[in-house]
């Protein structure tokens, strides 16, 4: 863009006056609103709008709504003082293109930026006219803006008025907003606007309620402020206004069902507290489906292990469910699954799992095979879109393996009692009740006398500490060795999560389940 092609309109820009900025060419000053709209309807060619802070008719951002909404296809650029660089900001908010401060910025400067302000206007209006034609409009926070003249009546709206209300002009239009307002109209709300209306004060959140030309019913919030001309007289108000019909109409709906749910308020606490009652008996079932004292004290006198657990719902019922399957004297199988979702659609899953596993006997000592049976039955089971996260391994401490096999679960551990050594098995596999016919790979991890298998649901790496920071994978290892380290033989679920209730708040948002299967050292 060249100098010589460089056309504009300086609209009361006080900085710019004297003296005038040698790159200003072809400069057409307009010391008011009117005066800028009544030289903009005879200028064939103009790149850009200067716009001061001191207008003489009329606020600086509503000639910024004016301007926009009149000549969408010319830049507007604020010319302000540094020291009112906020304002000039809230002028950008208003739809200026950009703004520029001539007492902080060299020339060079000013030019480039007024420059690239017209160049970007130019792309903004190709896009703004490409959205026109697929009948899309960007938002605004505000739908339409009005001037009310000396006599307080309506004497302008923009075309926002029309096109987004689906208004006739003429409803307002020589008419105060006292005089619009009849629908349930209180004359005792409006005998105090009237009142600052008298006083020129500027008002907010104004609400009319009127009638179209068919009697359909509309609402309007307007929020304006008074204007006065260099010799103090008051030439009425500008603002802006949106359409708050359907909050309205949706506060009405919403009065009407609260007066009924009153009415329906004794009936809902009986229901609550049968409810209550009902979720109570759900609390103890799940929990009776956690493996027994007796069965774990079994396991581990013939397995020569020590089984501790920890298990908290994030609500009232979870998601959660863990166990033990003993196969021979030598070993056992242990499991951590966690469905989708929480409260009582998970829970009912983990009812179906336990189930699932009660009646399955066969290749409970093959990890990968039994996944696959579990899946094909879930799959059958399950409603669209659950599904569970599961790992199934068999503990045979004489042999000093663990055997296990992974749908999508969180990665076992083996930590090494006396040196803090950590060992992290893998997780990965497709989750159960989601593909039909998935394969699952069985793996191995080594075990020996004075070591540990730790299994958790993936709350215990998704939680998040005070200070944001989510424990991770790699947190989850430091936690499990520092406790080793410091607590040696006597680690268990409940030690190892000391440390980490310490730094996180409850209730979780997941369901937690951590189980720890120690091998001791044999005398």
């Amino acid at each position: 863009m060249s100098d010589e092609s460089l056309e504009l309109v300086l609209l009361c820009v006080r900085p710019c006056e004297d003296p005038q900025p040698d790159f200003i060419l072809n400069a057409r000053p307009a010391a008011s609103l009117a005066a800028c709209l009544k030289l903009l309807e005879n200028c064939s060619t103009c790149d850009a709008i200067l716009i001061g802070l001191e207008i003489a008719d009329t606020l600086p951002v509503h000639a910024v709504r004016r301007l926009a909404e009149a000549f969408p296809d010319i830049a507007l650029i604020v010319c302000a003082h540094a020291r009112e660089e906020a304002e000039a900001l809230m002028l950008v908010d208003a739809g200026a293109t950009d703004y520029i401060l001539p007492d902080a910025m060299d020339e060079a400067n000013q030019k480039s930026r007024i420059e690239y302000a017209i160049q970007r206007h130019a792309a903004r209006s190709l896009f703004r006219l490409a959205f026109e034609a697929r009948a899309c409009k960007p938002g605004r926070s505000w739908d339409w803006a009005f001037e009310l003249g000396p006599d307080l009546a309506f004497k302008w709206l923009s075309d926002g008025f029309a096109s987004q209300l689906k208004l006739a002009p003429d409803l307002l239009l020589g008419r105060t907003p006292w005089e619009i307002d009849v629908v349930e109209h209180d004359p005792d709300r409006w005998r105090q606007y009237i009142k600052d209306f008298s006083e020129h004060k500027p008002f907010t959140s104004l609400t009319c309620r009127l009638r179209d030309h068919q009697g359909g019913r509309h609402a309007l919030r307007l929020w304006g402020d008074p204007v006065t001309a260099p010799d103090g007289s008051f030439l009425g108000y500008v603002g802006t206004g949106i359409d708050i019909t359907a909050e309205v109409e949706n506060a009405t709906r919403l009065n009407d069902a609260y007066e009924l749910l009153k009415d329906m308020f004794d009936d809902m606490q009986t229901y609550r507290e049968r409810l209550e009652e009902d979720l109570e008996v759900a609390r103890i079932s799940q929990r009776e489906l956690l493996p027994k004292p007796e069965l774990l004290a079994e396991i581990e006198e013939q397995c020569h292990v020590r089984l501790t657990y920890f298990f908290e719902p994030t609500s009232e019922l979870g998601g959660d469910i863990w166990g033990v399957v003993p196969l021979n004297n030598d070993g056992f199988a242990l499991y951590l699954a966690d469905f989708s979702g929480h409260g009582v659609a998970a829970a009912l899953n983990t009812f179906r799992l336990t189930t699932l596993i009660q009646e399955n006997h066969e290749n409970r000592g093959e990890p990968a095979l039994y996944l696959e049976a579990l899946n094909a039955r879930l799959k059958e089971t399950l409603p669209t879109g659950q599904y569970a996260t599961m790992l199934y391994g068999v503990v045979d401490a004489k042999a000093g393996t663990f055997r296990y096999a992974a749908a999508a679960a969180p990665r076992p551990l083996v930590a090494d009692l006396k040196t803090g050594d950590i060992v992290a098995g893998e997780g990965r596999g497709l989750p159960l009740g989601a593909v039909l016919g998935a394969r699952y790979t069985e793996r191995c991890l080594q075990i020996k006398p004075g070591s540990l298998i730790m299994l958790a649901s993936d709350a215990l790496a998704e939680s998040v500490n005070r200070e944001g920071v989510v424990l991770g994978k790699e947190g989850i290892v430091d936690l499990v060795r520092s406790v080793v380290l410091d607590k040696r033989e006597e680690a268990d679920a409940g030690s190892l999560l000391v440390p980490f209730f310490a730094k996180v708040d409850r209730p979780l948002k997941d369901d937690l389940t951590v189980v720890i299967c120690q091998i001791p050292t044999f005398s």
